[in-house]
């Protein structure tokens, strides 16, 4: 595998953002088919691609670590079942990893095959050579509502959550809904303050733009959201070009 270090230009990194997983029947409004999917993580194997984790691009920012050439950032949201049932088995198919931002409320205690979420039994059985959890909030609550002393609080709820129950995660937040407070300068202030503070060092939103890293990069990374109705060719696109605008026809 081909490393470079900081002090080199480094090829665009793609984070792709992606939801629940199905078979037949679309569950969620931003759910994509197995097999799609399973299609898209052979293109990735197949044209060279190396899945990288927060805890990578953390340890690049930080200390200069390298990354491979042709990295690639695999994200999904929000803690569905078929993350143990689809995800896993694909990633440990074409060794890939995915970093899966949850919401500790909806997490289960009990195994429970009616709920759409995960229980804490299937997040343990995952090998974290594969998973690595991160924080969507507590209860995906709109961060955009809060003042700066509530984001810390459900910070801390979630960072109690994880502790309590033993699972390794992160210090890395995806935005619930991809939102922050972007235009009112003070309050985007006190928003990462807030934020920094409680531990969290990484941060991700929507933007389908892809991110260059120079190694001094700020830390609010941008993901490509994939929708599920992409054919291999734009997914192709997406990884080297993001989502481009479509052009304005007055």
């Amino acid at each position: 595998m081909k490393e470079i270090s900081m002090e080199k230009t480094l090829s665009p990194l793609p984070i792709l953002l992606y939801h629940d997983i199905y078979d037949n029947e679309i569950r969620t409004p931003h759910s994509i088919q197995y097999e799609k999917l399973s299609s898209q993580f052979y293109h990735l194997r197949n044209n060279g691609y190396t899945a990288i984790t927060a805890k990578d691009l953390l340890n690049f920012m930080n200390f200069g670590n390298p990354l491979p050439e042709k990295s690639v950032f695999i994200t999904f949201d929000d803690g569905y079942k078929s993350i143990s049932t689809h995800l896993y088995p694909l990633l440990q198919q074409f060794n890939l990893k995915a970093t899966v931002f949850i919401i500790p409320s909806f997490i289960q205690e009990w195994d429970d095959s009616a709920s759409q979420y995960l229980s804490l039994s299937e997040m343990r059985k995952m090998d974290g050579d594969y998973i690595e959890w991160g924080i969507h909030s507590y209860a995906h609550v709109d961060y955009k509502t809060l003042t700066a002393q509530e984001l810390a609080f459900d910070i801390h709820l979630c960072n109690n959550w994880f502790e309590l129950y033993g699972i390794p995660f992160v210090e890395a937040l995806a935005f619930p809904f991809g939102a922050y407070p972007k235009y009112n300068w003070l309050k985007r202030k006190r928003f990462f303050l807030a934020l920094k503070l409680s531990g969290i060092k990484l941060f991700f939103r929507i933007g389908n733009r892809i991110n260059k890293l120079t190694g001094i990069d700020s830390f609010l990374m941008e993901r490509i959201e994939i929708v599920g109705n992409e054919t291999i060719q734009i997914f192709d696109g997406y990884l080297k070009k993001g989502k481009r605008k479509p052009l304005r026809i007055w």
